[in-house]
């Protein structure tokens, strides 16, 4: 199953946002943070597959967390209310864009999107290597 982490300040959409996650996703969320100092910590300590990301956070934003952890080692989902950041965060590589209110059907997309990046560069470079060179 796949690791997520939530970084998002309002507890209500924190929440809301672990539930389906879990529920409709099958992506098991190992890690929640309200601000970026926090969210930094959390994913250098979880090492998820997926983060899901609010740009509007207490402290700084969303884009400065992410200038904070080069090389991104991780699929990377924006949640947040604002449409305008969308340019900048398809230049970030980001697997999707979700408006909130987040609706499940575009969440089961992105998080399916994610999955095939996580199954394209994690685990079939590492089947291939052990089939082929593992003695």
């Amino acid at each position: 199953m796949r690791t997520a982490v939530i970084i998002e300040d309002e507890l209500n959409a924190q929440a809301l946002l672990k539930r389906y996650l879990e529920k409709y996703c099958e992506t098991d969320v190992v890690g929640e943070a309200g601000n970026v100092k926090d969210g930094i910590a959390m994913i250098l300590d979880k090492k998820p597959d997926i983060v899901f990301l609010d740009i509007s956070l207490p402290d700084q934003n969303g884009f400065t967390l992410i200038s904070q952890l080069q090389p991104i080692t991780f699929e990377l989902i924006f949640a947040t209310a604002y449409d305008q950041y969308a340019i900048q965060a398809i230049k970030l590589s980001a697997a999707d864009y979700l408006l909130k209110p987040t609706d499940i059907s575009e969440l089961r997309q992105a998080a399916k999107r994610a999955g095939y990046f996580y199954e394209a560069v994690i685990i079939y470079p590492v089947l291939f290597y052990y089939y082929f060179f593992y003695p």
